[in-house]
């Protein structure tokens, strides 16, 4: 009897260790699993800016590709589609480069990457089709425009996947912009086949109009929502950068392609020059975008520090970072923070320190 009573006592008290145990075992994992996020945002958010770049590239070859249909093939816009295909072609080649470099536990996030890195290379066939004459302007559109939104995810999945507030912020702002310039960047388009036809024809295109005032309605919504998530220190920035005489030039002459219809009167405005000036002012919303990217890039290094050097932090978006202790440290391009008062460095890829 009394060893019966001995079992079960023994059970019972059997029964929480269990539990403790368990407990333990899945605190272990959620840590892992958040460590493991921490680490893969470092080269994630390299990714992410590969992405913009590539972006930003394939957006001046759609648009040239469309104005060199629109103008049936004048040997003008044939030497500016020409001089711009290399330039989306380094883009592509960097982010195939990092991409390929890139190691991460999660296979589905991985599989996800994989997947656009091959869609990407579709442009060959694009560039083939405008060449030989096959692709109509909304095919060039539509082919490109559907890259673009592949990208795009690319840095919708880096958001999504941090772990971090300060690094949320960054990438927040970082992709709202960057969909801003895509609607900026298919006003841009659009805008030069519309001043092409109605040069060429005197008529104007109502459905590339349509086109046209659509892509600013979305340019104008993502930049209202970037007002709404912005920080004061990323408002400023934008206050501070998109100015000027090249943006109050591109608004002028949006209003005269908006006023279009009504008045028949393209002010002598040339699509080739529309589509430069408003390049000028997407260039500038590119470097507002591309901070906002290095300052993701910064906290993510920072975050991926070991726990005693946490103390380390990207100081006005720069990368350098600052520790009482230590004193300055910079980060070396992809890879170590460097003491500027002594030769060792701590190397992100080794996970150590290293004279």
């Amino acid at each position: 009897m009394m060893k019966r009573i001995k079992v079960q006592i023994g059970l019972l008290a059997i029964v929480p260790m269990l539990a403790v145990v368990g407990f333990a075992a899945l605190s272990v994992y959620e840590k892992s699993v958040e460590l493991a996020h921490h680490e893969f945002m470092r080269p994630l958010t390299r990714i992410a800016e590969d992405a913009g770049n590539l972006i930003h590239e394939l957006q001046k070859e759609r648009g040239m590709s469309v104005a060199l249909i629109k103008s049936d093939y004048d040997p003008a816009a044939r030497a500016r589609l020409d001089a711009q295909r290399p330039k989306s072609d380094d883009a592509l080649k960097t982010f195939d480069d990092h991409l390929a470099a890139i190691s991460l536990s999660d296979e589905a996030l991985l599989a996800d990457l994989q997947h656009v890195a091959e869609e990407v290379h579709k442009t060959d066939s694009f560039r083939q089709a405008v060449d030989a004459k096959q692709f109509t302007a909304g095919d060039v559109v539509k082919n490109y425009t559907y890259e673009v939104q592949k990208l795009i995810h690319v840095i919708g999945i880096t958001t999504e996947s941090s772990p971090s507030a300060e690094i949320t912020t960054e990438l927040l702002a970082y992709l709202t912009v960057v969909e801003a310039m895509e609607s900026g960047g298919l006003e841009r388009a659009t805008g030069a086949a519309l001043l092409n036809e109605f040069n060429l024809s005197g008529e104007v295109n109502l459905q590339t109009y349509k086109s046209v005032i659509t892509h600013y309605g979305g340019e104008k919504a993502f930049l209202k929502e970037f007002a709404s998530i912005a920080t004061k220190k990323q408002k400023a920035l934008w206050e501070n950068t998109v100015k000027g005489a090249s943006v109050d030039e591109t608004l002028a002459w949006r209003k005269v392609i908006h006023d279009l219809p009504a008045t028949k009167d393209a002010k002598g405005i040339e699509g080739a020059a529309w589509f430069a000036k408003a390049t000028e002012r997407l260039n500038l919303m590119k470097t507002v975008s591309d901070d906002f990217i290095h300052r993701a890039e910064a906290a993510a290094d920072a975050d991926s520090v070991p726990t005693e050097f946490r103390d380390l932090r990207p100081c006005g978006g720069c990368r350098w970072f600052c520790c009482s202790d230590a004193g300055a440290r910079r980060l070396a391009g992809y890879g170590s923070y460097e003491n500027a008062g002594s030769s060792t460095r701590w190397h992100h890829r080794t996970g150590r320190w290293q004279s």
